[in-house]
């Protein structure tokens, strides 16, 4: 078993929605907020905030001036 504390989807996404600009970060807030309505099971509600936190990772990746093809 891996001894690492892996950080939850809630972490991740406010973590990554700190980097963001206010406004792109109020879309992606108003999206996560959205999916607690939906009628569908709790894993499918994770597995769409993982898909949050993917697509808010590859805006950031892509939103860098040199693509980030440079290492933190």
């Amino acid at each position: 078993m891996n001894a690492q504390r892996k950080p939850n989807d809630a972490e991740d996404l406010d973590e990554l929605l700190k980097q963001l600009p206010e406004a792109e970060a109020a879309n992606y807030r108003r999206l996560v907020d959205s999916m607690d309505d939906l009628p569908i099971s709790n894993a499918d509600k994770a597995s769409m905030r993982r898909d949050v936190v993917f697509m808010i990772r590859k805006w950031l990746l892509e939103s860098k001036p040199d693509g980030g093809s440079k290492p933190e």
